[in-house]
Parts: C-alpha cells; sequence; structure tokens
C-alpha cells in the first residue's frame, strides 16, 4: 500500500513539473508570435512609408511637402496625388500609425519624423523649414498583442 501512494506522488510530482514546463513553452510561443506580428506590422508601415516618401519629386522648386511635425507629413507625390502619414488614435484607445484614412498599424508606442537639410543638418519640423527637408528619418515602435 505504501509503494502504491509513494508510486502515486512521484508520478503526480512528474505530471506537474511537464505540465509546468509545456505552459511555459505555450507561453514562450505567444510570446514570440505576438512579437514577429508586430514586427511584421512595423515592417509594412515602413516599407509603405519609405516606398511613398520616395516618391516625392525631389524637385526644390515645387511645393511637394505641405506639412510637416514631428508626427506627421503631408505630402503630393510624383503622380500628383496627395497622401499624409500621422499618428492617432485607434479604435481601442491606443496609437495607431495612419495614411490618410487607413490604419497601417495598430498598437504604436511610437512613431517619429525628423528632418534633415541637404548638408545633414536638423530641421526644425515647422512649415517655415519644409523647403529645406531633403531627408525624413522615421521611427516607428509597435507593441505587441
Amino acid at each position: 500500500m505504501i509503494e502504491i501512494i509513494l508510486a502515486l506522488v512521484i508520478g503526480a510530482m512528474v505530471v506537474g513539473v511537464t505540465t509546468e514546463s509545456l505552459v511555459n513553452n505555450v507561453d514562450s510561443f505567444n510570446w514570440i508570435a505576438n512579437r514577429k506580428s508586430a514586427l511584421g506590422d512595423a515592417r509594412y508601415a515602413m516599407n509603405r512609408i519609405t516606398h511613398e516618401l520616395l516618391r516625392i519629386s525631389g524637385d526644390t522648386t515645387s511645393n511637394d511637402i505641405s506639412n510637416i511635425s514631428a508626427t506627421r507629413i503631408a505630402f503630393t507625390d510624383e503622380t500628383g496625388v496627395a497622401t499624409d502619414f500621422r499618428l492617432g488614435t485607434s479604435g481601442s484607445g491606443g496609437l495607431a500609425l495612419y495614411r490618410g484614412t487607413e490604419l497601417l498599424v495598430d498598437r504604436v508606442s511610437t512613431f517619429g519624423l525628423n528632418y534633415y537639410d541637404a548638408n545633414g543638418n536638423v530641421v526644425g519640423a515647422s512649415a517655415a523649414n519644409i523647403s529645406q527637408v531633403k531627408r525624413i528619418k522615421v521611427t516607428i515602435t509597435t507593441e505587441p498583442i
């Protein structure tokens, strides 16, 4: 009888340790999957922004960029389409990145735009400095689900 009880206790301990290990593995898998999803969303948004910003004509006599701030840029691309990227609130109450009214990325921690002139000097994010902007640095940080 003692041997049976001892075997049951040892078996229960083995099952408990195995179960805890499996739960930890599932939690790790979910964490990695959520991070991968957030990274994919950020990569998509960054590629989209980069592609569209590269479509600005770059002609210094045109007024392609119409508005700049630390979290928004409005411009007209080489095909004449008015476009903007901006940080706003999402339906869930968090921050999101938008292209016009289209939601690009939800769960955004930070979205920043830094502007530089042709010599690499920082240009202030104001309407008065739009004509000096030659390079734009885009920063996106997302949160996992």
